[in-house]
């Protein structure tokens, strides 16, 4: 984080405080964003690459899903990363905006553990550790079983394919 000016300039530090949250706020709407586009556009790619995979119009398709999963899943991680950074790093400016104005204003990043999970909390990706029932957790539990599932039939479509061809 930048230096903050000394305590004579007091008012200076909540500004430039101030304006980090907002930046950060904005970085991890902008990350989440991605990584639910992401998620919805990659779907599509996988579903329409398995659905010509199985036409007659274009069987060599589906050969693309079994290198495209794992790709997409990397992906979504490292997008995922940038919204726990992002999540991190508004946590420690709102907590330095309350010690200056000595008591709680801005409780964003509290409710954000309550509800999501504490960013510093032990977990796989967003698969909580510590709450493997809550939101989160199921939420990354169901995308990591639909990705399985698109592999596996990438897969399965993909020695079929391979198994069509001629010898040679």
């Amino acid at each position: 984080m930048t230096e903050l000016p000394d305590a004579a300039d007091s008012s200076a530090a909540t500004v430039l405080l101030a304006a980090q949250l907002e930046r950060v706020r904005g970085l991890l709407g902008t990350y989440s964003a991605r990584f639910f586009s992401h998620m919805r556009w990659y779907t599509a790619v996988v579903i329409a690459l398995l659905v010509l995979g199985s036409s007659t119009v274009a069987p060599a398709a589906v050969v693309v899903v079994p290198f495209l999963v794992p790709f997409v899943f990397l992906e979504a991680g490292y997008l995922f990363y940038y919204t726990v950074f992002a999540r991190r790093y508004a946590a420690a400016i709102e907590r330095a905006l309350n010690a200056r104005e000595g008591r709680p204003i801005l409780v964003a990043h509290r409710l954000e553990a309550a509800y999501f999970y504490p960013p510093d909390a032990p977990r796989i990706s967003a698969f909580s550790l510590r709450r493997p029932l809550g939101m989160m957790s199921v939420a990354t539990i169901g995308y990591t079983v639909l990705a399985g599932l698109g592999w596996l039939a990438g897969l399965a479509g993909t020695i079929e394919w391979v198994g069509r061809q001629p010898a040679g």
